[in-house]
């Protein structure tokens, strides 16, 4: 039968293991406090030229691997090409991992209420539930590298769609 000629065969394993534990605690503290930071910084300002971030709440979480955003009355609003855009969502939340690749996950709940100009210059709006609205981002250093969209089982009076990818 093997014998351990030391104390540090029980010793090393568990304090290495603590210590990559409270590495990995002090890692998502810190990108934790930065997000924070940052949204305090965007709200109700341009987050990207042209286009203001607002909302009433935020709860950030997600510990210890990744970061969530939830978002209650997220609005989004700016200039696009044809003239000004506006989007309320009543739930909204993002998703990021603290680590490894630089991907954005992206829900809306709720009542969705969109206005924006059209080709011709006439302004319109759009206000409807989604069952569900989904969305991700890969970003590198020249920007936004990857986006898609899905959405499906949105409606309203006198209108559904069953699914819509981008």
């Amino acid at each position: 039968m093997f014998k351990y000629s030391s104390p540090f065969w029980l010793y090393a394993p568990t304090s290495a293991f603590l210590l990559l534990a409270i590495a990995a605690m002090a890692h998502w503290w810190l990108v934790d406090k930065a997000f924070e930071k940052k949204l305090a910084e965007i709200k109700g300002h341009q987050a990207i030229p042209g286009v203001t971030l607002d909302w009433d709440k935020v709860e950030v979480g997600g510990f210890p691997f990744r970061i969530d955003a939830d978002f209650t009355n997220f609005r989004a609003q700016g200039a696009g090409a044809h003239g000004p855009f506006a989007w309320k969502s009543e739930k909204f939340a993002l998703h990021a991992l603290t680590y490894g690749r630089p991907q954005v996950i992206y829900e809306a709940a709720g009542r969705q209420d969109l206005r924006f100009a059209l080709a011709d210059g006439v302004n319109s709006s759009l206000s409807f539930q989604v069952g569900s609205l989904r969305a991700s981002s890969i970003n590198n250093t020249k920007g936004v590298a990857r986006f898609d969209l899905d959405m499906a089982d949105a409606g309203a009076p006198g209108w559904a769609l069953s699914r819509f990818q981008f």
